[in-house]
């Protein structure tokens, strides 16, 4: 059971009768890889129109709007667990949208509760200490949200599409080494690639650190245990599954660079 006392709800919040989870469940543990994978928390002070000093807490979740099924299922995720709706916000200059939630209340049960750091992830993003102490089950649900968000599920050409590759790239080396553990823990076969250098036009040189599962056996390993939430992988996995091979959709959104930018034009 979680200690809720170390929360300290805003007026706002009370008012609006937000609520919190009691317990570490399935749907929180999704919930975790998803603000892990995509989203942030962040507290900034302000001022407002009439010179006064106050400070604003807000989770942030990004997304694609094209993904419209998966942002409704974000929603009905976030509303039985803390009693409140997340906001929508587009981007009219791209395909990026913004799920959020003002609240000071849910930023502290994330961080305090939860373990997420405050802030920009960059490099010092991990997998929570909750996480890692839970169950099995907890930690499928885990990487479930995690996978949907900033995972890719590709099949190799040479091989006329039929051999899959789960890969997840991230700029934070910790969680890498984290998921390096939690894969063997699981019995996942995996290798990583660590220290690789990207030219980017916006940032210049850029660090990654990639995890690989390959092989039908760990797809297959994985859609029998941890699955998808997200129709896009569930579509993949599906036809993989159905007629051994998935040819790629060319029409798939490369919405991880969008949500950045989004994300870079509001911080």
């Amino acid at each position: 059971m979680f200690d809720l006392s170390l929360i300290r709800p805003s007026k706002e919040d009370i008012r609006r009768g937000i609520t919190f989870p009691t317990e570490l469940t399935e749907g929180l543990a999704e919930l975790i890889g998803i603000i892990v994978g995509d989203g942030h928390l962040s507290v900034l002070t302000r001022i407002n129109k009439k010179g006064s000093i106050f400070t604003q807490s807000d989770l942030f979740i990004a997304g694609n709007k094209e993904e419209k099924k998966y942002l409704d299922y974000i929603h009905h995720l976030f509303l039985p667990l803390f009693n409140y709706s997340l906001s929508y916000r587009e981007d009219k200059r791209s395909k990026a949208v913004l799920l959020t939630a003002h609240s000071k209340g849910i930023v502290q049960f994330f961080n305090i509760i939860c373990g997420i750091k405050i802030g920009r992830k960059v490099d010092c993003t991990t997998i929570p200490n909750i996480i890692k102490k839970a169950d099995p089950k907890i930690q499928f649900a885990f990487l479930r949200g995690l996978f949907d968000t900033d995972f890719s599920l590709t099949f190799r050409k040479n091989s006329q599409y039929r051999y899959p590759t789960i890969k997840g790239s991230f700029c934070s080396k910790a969680l890498v080494n984290n998921l390096e553990i939690l894969f063997h823990n699981l019995k996942y076969k995996h290798c990583c690639c660590y220290n690789l250098i990207h030219k980017d036009k916006r940032f210049g040189y850029t660090i990654t650190h990639s995890i690989y599962l390959n092989g039908h056996k760990n797809l297959t390993k994985w859609i029998s245990e941890i699955g998808s939430s997200n129709e896009k992988f569930q579509v993949k996995m599906h036809t993989w599954k159905a007629l051994g091979y998935c040819t790629p959709n060319k029409k798939e959104s490369p919405g991880r660079d969008l949500n950045s930018r989004f994300l870079t034009k509001l911080s």
